[in-house]
């Protein structure tokens, strides 16, 4: 019999259809915020249940600014066991004073390989500017699969995604 401790995968043993919730910072986090990070998100998704039975869940940070979920869906993750993953997060919001849970922002790769966050607005204005391009890679944030993030549907050309709105000429 599988322990809750065994349910906490690794994301990269995960299966495709698992379902993924990303959250994302303006700002990359220090060594010692992705440490606590790290550490508390796994200490939640080893004791994650929903209706009393386990999660087999997943966390990762990548690249110092983007929070990755995942969960099995064979465990049926219900409302309340989503109620709970998005109030871990709030409070990791307001001890880190990050900002997670902000959906407007527009995340994109500047040419100089940095992940940069600006309002939709900005974003536009930067797109009419050249400074973002149908080739800049682009961050879908409400992908809902991990097979999707895997198979390039998180991160892609703008010109791929629904940002390609905001580009000239859309």
């Amino acid at each position: 019999m599988m322990t809750q401790k065994d349910l906490h995968m690794k994301l990269e043993e995960m299966p495709d259809k698992a379902r993924v919730w990303i959250f994302a910072s303006p700002l990359p986090f220090d060594h010692e915020s992705k440490k606590y990070i790290e550490e508390r998100l796994g200490r939640f998704v080893s004791g994650w249940t929903s209706h009393g039975a386990p999660v087999a869940g997943a966390s990762a940070l990548i690249d110092d600014q983007f929070i990755l979920i995942a969960a099995d869906e064979e465990a049926s993750p219900s409302g309340c066991s989503i109620d709970k993953l998005f109030k871990e997060v709030t409070d990791i919001e307001k001890e880190k004073q990050a900002s997670l849970l902000d959906a407007s922002r527009v995340y994109f790769r500047a040419n100089d390989g940095t992940i940069r966050a600006v309002d939709r607005a900005g974003f536009r204005d930067l797109a009419t500017r050249g400074e973002v391009r149908p080739d800049t890679i682009v961050f879908d944030n409400g992908v809902e699969r991990l097979g999707d993030v895997r198979k390039g549907g998180w991160q892609k050309p703008a010109a791929e995604s629904w940002h390609a709105q905001y580009l000239p000429g859309k």
